[in-house]
């Protein structure tokens, strides 16, 4: 059976700079192109599922990136994270009355039931240790019908690749190196399938009303390299024009980068 880290594992990597950069490199502005690119899709969704005059919760804010994004259009966004580092140079450096940072494990969320219209969770479930139980709490918070926009990575279209026996345990073994780390933890504990995810969003009380593959082709593998071609902003947008063009024709809908929903929290009465 494989090793899980503990909680205090889990705070003291996503607090370190050294064992998890990405947090301190995006307070820095200086973004992944693949969180660029997401940061346009997701205002690109606002536009057909706005969060106008909404309460909006960010289950894993790190930079903040999503949480001011969201604030353009919502009543009040608040956003919570474990690196409690960057909750408290987000509060320092927050000018934004209708923004609020709060460190908090999304697992114990520090809410009333049905506190929120709208969460926000953005490559977030994949990093906890129990991505069931922060679902869980995420329907909790969240009102009746109320949106959860979340996305997760999609490693290698794995449901796609999992029907070859060989990919499959290559695959695997793979994935059990990458989870090593420092022999503590790796960034990513979960490498699920966007059906796989997907499921588990039904089982948690949430129906889906919209997904897409969130991807930037080609594929580069060279970060630097990637972040060079894609420097300029019109070149992603320009991209992403193409990209919506071509998920019409393009019959592989899982096999992006990452994977994006919006999901709308059911009822009890229709569970």
């Amino acid at each position: 059976m494989e090793r899980m880290p503990s909680l205090n594992q889990l705070y003291k990597y996503y607090n370190d700079d050294r064992l998890y950069p990405w947090t301190r490199t995006s307070l820095d502005g200086n973004l992944e192109v693949l969180d660029r690119v997401r940061l346009m899709v997701f205002e690109e969704t606002l536009n057909h599922f706005p969060l106008k005059n909404k309460i909006v919760l960010e289950v894993g804010c790190g930079s903040g990136l999503f949480t001011k994004a969201a604030a353009v259009q919502a009543k009040s966004v608040t956003g919570t994270d474990v690196a409690q580092k960057a909750i408290k140079e987000l509060a320092l450096k927050n000018k934004n009355k209708n923004i609020k940072f709060i460190a908090a494990t999304a697992e114990r969320l520090p809410f009333r039931r049905n506190s929120f219209e709208a969460v926000l969770c953005f490559e977030t479930l994949e990093h906890l240790l129990k991505p069931k139980e922060a679902l869980k709490e995420i329907n909790r918070v969240l009102k009746p019908r109320g949106l959860i926009f979340v996305s997760v990575p999609n490693w290698f279209g794995f449901d796609r690749l999992s029907t070859n026996k060989i990919l499959k345990n290559g695959i695997y073994r793979i994935k059990q190196k990458i989870k090593s780390h420092d022999s503590i933890i790796s960034s990513h504990l979960h490498f699920y399938s966007p059906t796989t995810w997907e499921k588990m969003f039904i089982r948690s009380g949430f129906r889906k009303i919209y997904s897409r593959p969130v991807f930037i082709w080609p594929y580069i593998p060279m970060k630097k390299v990637e972040k060079l071609i894609f420097k300029s902003k019109r070149t992603i947008e320009l991209h992403q024009k193409l990209e919506l063009i071509l998920l019409e024709f393009w019959p592989f809908n899982d096999l992006g980068q990452s994977h994006f929903w919006v999901l709308e929290k059911v009822p009890a009465a229709e569970d």
